[in-house]
């Protein structure tokens, strides 16, 4: 989503490309996953996918009774449990992009995508990530990155 893709710009300028990892893990077939990789793409950063389809499955089958409230937040913690198997095999950290108002509003899946080791956007309201997130495309846009430009370090002074 876009607080991924503002992170990965982000963690691409403050940390270099080689040290960021983009982690697709798609349910089988994912409708937005070419999104994700224009984004990986786009900053040049490391990837890896991994499908969680055949774990998913093989967890529904054998509880009894696995039901829809199950099958909907079972995902998300497969995937945070991917995450850190990958940070700890790389010794690096699981950056969070839950934001204040998921985390207020309880948009979120407990030990799922509302896990993480370090979370940069958990101060800012979905509404200032607007004003940021908007300033972040002018400013990349205004150096050129992702259209034939050099791609320049751009400085974080619109950055909260």
């Amino acid at each position: 989503g876009k607080d991924s893709t503002f992170l990965a710009y982000e963690a691409k300028d403050e940390f270099g490309p080689e040290n960021v990892w983009g982690v697709t893990m798609p349910n089988g077939k994912q409708a937005d996953i070419a999104d994700s990789m224009r984004v990986i793409e786009a900053t040049g950063i490391n990837h890896v996918r991994v499908n969680i389809a055949e774990a998913f499955s093989s967890i529904g089958m054998q509880i009894p009774g696995f039901g829809n409230d199950a099958r909907i937040t079972l995902p998300p913690r497969l995937r945070m449990s991917c995450l850190y198997a990958i940070a700890q095999t790389l010794g690096a950290c699981v950056v969070k992009t839950d934001n204040l108002s998921e985390m207020v509003a309880g948009y979120y899946t407990l030990w799922g995508d509302g896990a993480g080791s370090y979370a940069p956007l958990r101060g800012l309201t979905v509404t200032s990530l607007i004003t940021v997130e908007s300033a972040f495309v002018i400013a990349e846009l205004e150096v050129g990155a992702g259209s034939g430009g050099n791609g320049q370090r751009r400085g974080n002074s619109y950055f909260i």
